[in-house]
């Protein structure tokens, strides 16, 4: 099995490695903490400064134990590289990031795992620990172990070192990537990956951050056609229904990328009891500010299953932002009536509408004005 070849691999790599016992810590930047923590770990030490001048494998080859404190991706594979060859030990001191292209599957997971499990520790007393007691030999099977069996691990490598790395690093590239490695899959086989992502990041307690990359990549993509902005409404579906609301209410614009794919997508009303099962699970003020912007979407994209069922939820308004609010709705329903919107897009429409709430909320314009702006504030 998949898992066998693992350990029997990196068994035998250790095996490799019982007549010298040099260590050397490879730094970007020797730091006293840095110091303190490797000789508690694994005793006396050598440092060396990664320096791009210097060959990295004529200055290891003498050692038996590397640890790897560096943010250089072409150090962190070339070490790497040369561990999987049977040249030394291993050992992180912190999170790292490789080039992952020439590597075999088995290669990317025991790195992805290894790391990700680090990055869950978040005291350096339970870094430390971990550190201590784990090597990159070691995998977490036993906590990965739903993910393991549904074999999804041999299926789609290059899925789980990018969402390590959203993870880590918050780096949205790594999400577009994902989202470029799902968008052909049916919807059976994208849910189960989601669901096995979702154990990664609950287990890294990166619901708040990972959830607000996805929002701020569905702002980038929200008035372009694009697929992936399926795959964020079904992920934040996900991670909302596995958390608490008091998490929920910590992420910044939680609702937008929801609102605004079921208002320009939802043409059938499919997801109307889940959009009213949000906004019913929020404080009355939030609850109107909420009711009102799915209106107004709802109005200017004619998206008349939403306006028939959120319609006769608005409320009288009480504070400014929703007497500005109740002002753009009469607005936009003074331009649909005189058919003014017609010859725009209705990408622009709702770019215009995003814009002029922005410009609601700070008063100021946009470099690049949409036309639908231009006539809301015209």
């Amino acid at each position: 099995s998949y898992l066998l070849r693992v350990l029997k691999r990196f068994n035998m790599n250790s095996q490799n490695h019982t007549a010298k016992k040099k260590t050397l810590l490879l730094t970007d930047k020797p730091r006293t903490t840095e110091a303190i923590l490797c000789r508690s770990l694994f005793g006396n030490f050598t440092t060396q400064v990664t320096n791009r001048e210097v060959k990295l494998i004529d200055s290891c080859q003498e050692y038996d134990n590397i640890i790897l404190s560096s943010d250089c991706i072409d150090t962190c594979t070339t070490i790497y590289n040369n561990y999987l060859l049977g040249k030394y030990r291993l050992h992180f001191l912190k999170c790292t990031d490789i080039v992952e292209e020439q590597l075999d599957n088995e290669s990317i997971f025991a790195f992805t795992l290894f790391n990700l499990e680090l990055f869950s520790k978040k005291s350096l007393r339970a870094k430390a620990t971990y550190i201590a007691n784990n090597s990159i030999d070691d995998i977490g099977k036993d906590k990965y172990g739903d993910i393991f069996n549904s074999e999804l691990l041999d299926k789609a490598p290059l899925l789980y070192i990018n969402l390590y790395r959203v993870i880590a690093f918050d780096k949205q590239t790594a999400l577009i990537k994902i989202f470029e490695l799902l968008k052909d899959l049916d919807d059976t086989k994208i849910a189960t990956y989601l669901d096995s992502f979702l154990v990664l990041i609950l287990n890294s307690n990166s619901t708040i951050k990972f959830s607000e990359t996805l929002i701020s990549y569905y702002e980038d993509v929200d008035c372009i056609e694009s697929p992936h902005k399926y795959l964020i409404f079904q992920f934040l579906n996900k991670i909302y229904r596995k958390i608490n609301k008091s998490e929920i209410l910590k992420i910044n614009n939680r609702l937008y990328p929801i609102i605004s794919y079921c208002l320009s997508e939802d043409v059938e009303g499919e997801y109307v009891d889940l959009m009213n099962s949000y906004v019913n699970s929020f404080p009355a003020d939030t609850m109107n500010l909420i009711t009102n912007r799915i209106i107004i979407y709802a109005k200017v994209l004619g998206n008349h299953k939403y306006l028939e069922a959120f319609y006769s939820n608005l409320a009288q308004p009480k504070t400014k932002l929703e007497h500005s609010y109740q002002n753009l709705l009469l607005k936009i329903e003074n331009l649909v009536d005189t058919q003014k919107l017609s010859d725009i897009p209705e990408l622009e429409l709702k770019r215009g509408v995003d814009q002029y709430i922005k410009f609601l909320k700070d008063n100021n314009k946009p470099d690049k004005c949409s036309p639908m702006f231009e006539l809301l504030f015209s």
